[in-house]
């Protein structure tokens, strides 16, 4: 079990450091009894079995703690985001059977305001915990195949789909890219990314601590305070959505501060040429994509130190241990260099969603997961992404491609990231929706976006809603298509 493997190496380096969060540091000895403690504290709390228990953190030692605690008690921990207002959390507490909830003041708010949903005796958060004592208890029993954590993604009827991540899952991706990547123990990991998010949780967090590094935790990305926080704790490596990459790029003001640097990944969304080309001719540092998705998680990443393959949308080489095909819309597989819809096996696919229905059977080619994404294998196994097999556009009966749309606005120097979908509306029964991302610093209004795509677009294609936001906020996260 992944808490075992936790505990074997927090036994056996007790003094190592194991968390860097703010002020307090956190050796892998007191990480242990703080596990414990919690554990204690949950159980009494929730003495049900296998409760299904919503943790609603910020990056944290506390969210550490929490999942330790919740899967050593039999728990199901399932992620939540903390910007999720009442209204959604409702819909949520009606859709999953949620025995509790952890969580802090300042997020509590919202949960109170469901009360008849969830009663406020089953919230527990962390300004209250009593001082319970830190005994150890035998860990509850459970195979490999059975779920430990819940994450949430997006659904096509408003309604999250619920990936369940088994023991078994959640090894792979902890471990996988691990070994791709060789990390050592006594490396210093930072990741710009929540935990609640997939690669948040498997690489973000159980990475680093099941390799014996120290976690540096960053509650909220701002550029400059990540860049004094790689200098100040000499940070090796660097995990991060290509927005945070570009916003830190112009924001770093002496190359020096980046120095402790040896390994950047990127995922999330594509990655902007001119942000890769600042990173390599200032900073001297290779931004390397990791793609994955929460039913899969690793499934390819930038290994090489040779110099990157020609050819739009590059993410790299298949992880060891993840088989990746490519399939025509009939499930037949296609050959070298033929673009399909990319198909993905390993230990670290999902079994199906939970509570998924019929929907089960139409995400996968006999064991390979469906992941939606457009892609294509070339002869030495790099794969390249192209768009989204699953996110068309009708207007008025013509198919427009998001992807397309995404990247003519993301051509604008000015834009860090954009996610295109639709809404209902309009003469043709759908209206184009563009969410943008604009980088620090910069500015737009909407007729320029709508001039500058109509230079590039059929008039059909160019967004009639166009929202922007800044870097204290973000854009909701898609599929990586690079």
């Amino acid at each position: 079990m992944i808490s075992e493997q936790f505990r074997e190496v927090a036994a056996a380096n007790r003094r190592e450091l194991a968390i860097i969060d703010g002020d307090r540091r956190i050796r892998y000895g007191q990480l242990l009894e703080e596990v414990d403690r919690a554990r204690n504290w949950f159980a009494a709390a929730w003495p049900g079995e296998r409760p299904v228990v919503a943790v609603c953190l910020r990056n944290s030692w506390e969210f550490v703690a929490s999942f330790f605690a919740v899967v050593e008690l039999g728990g199901i921990f399932m992620l939540c985001n903390p910007n999720w207002r009442a209204a959604e959390l409702r819909r949520l507490a009606g859709q999953i059977p949620i025995s509790g909830v952890i969580t802090i003041e300042a997020l509590r708010a919202e949960w109170d305001r469901i009360a008849d949903a969830l009663p406020p005796e089953s919230i527990l958060t962390w300004e209250t915990a009593p001082n319970c004592d830190t005994r150890r208890r035998s860990p509850a029993q459970r195979s490999a195949e059975e779920p430990l954590a819940y994450l949430l993604t997006s659904g096509s009827t408003g309604l999250p789909k619920v990936v369940p991540r088994s023991d078994r899952n959640l090894n792979f991706g902890a471990t996988s890219l691990a070994d791709a990547l060789k990390i050592e123990p006594g490396s210093r990991w930072l990741s710009a990314i929540p935990f609640f998010h997939s690669w948040g949780l498997h690489t973000g967090m159980f990475l680093p601590l099941l390799r014996r590094a120290t976690l540096v935790i960053m509650p909220h990305f701002q550029p400059a305070s990540c860049a004094a926080l790689i200098r100040h704790e000499r940070v090796n490596v660097l995990m991060a959505s290509p927005f945070a990459y570009g916003f830190l790029g112009d924001s770093v003001g002496n190359a020096s501060d980046l120095a402790s640097l040896d390994r950047c990944l990127w995922t999330g969304s594509r990655m902007k040429a001119a942000v890769e080309k600042t990173w390599m001719d200032r900073y001297g540092i290779r931004l390397r994509p990791w793609y994955g998705m929460s039913e899969a998680h690793a499934i390819a990443t930038d290994l090489k130190d040779s110099p990157k393959p020609e050819g739009e949308g590059f993410v790299g080489q298949p992880v060891p241990g993840v088989e990746v095909r490519v399939f025509d819309p009939d499930g037949r597989v296609l050959g070298v260099g033929e673009t399909g819809e990319v198909g993905v096996h390993s230990a670290g696919v999902m079994s199906g969603y939970a509570w998924g229905g019929e929907e089960n059977h139409k995400v996968f080619y006999g064991p390979f997961f469906r992941t939606g994404d457009l892609g294509r294998l070339d002869a030495d196994g790099h794969l390249y992404l192209s768009g989204r097999a699953r996110m068309m556009i009708n207007i008025a009966g013509l198919k427009v491609d998001a992807t397309e749309i995404e990247r003519a606005v993301e051509m604008l120097e000015a834009v860090a990231a954009c996610r295109v979908d639709s809404v209902p509306g309009g003469p043709a029964g759908e209206l184009i929706r563009a969410r943008i991302l604009l980088r620090q610093g910069f500015g737009l209004s909407r007729r320029q976006i709508v001039e500058h795509c109509r230079q590039e677009l059929a008039e059909y294609k160019i967004p009639r809603l166009v929202e922007f936001s800044d870097a204290s906020s973000s854009v909701p996260a898609g599929k990586m298509t690079a």
